[in-house]
């Protein structure tokens, strides 16, 4: 009972962190993405004025 208890846990934390670190991946990239938007429309605009 408590060995499947624990190899039920673990493949979940493991599944759950798998999931995690790819939710924080895209999200990392987005933000990165969004910053470089952002700074390059702020930038040109400056520019043109």
């Amino acid at each position: 009972m408590d060995i499947d208890g624990g190899l039920v846990m673990q493949g979940f934390l493991d599944g759950m962190g798998s999931l995690l670190v790819a939710l924080g991946g895209a999200a990392v990239v987005g933000l990165a993405l969004g910053c470089l938007m952002i700074y390059f429309e702020h930038y040109r605009d400056n520019g043109e004025e």
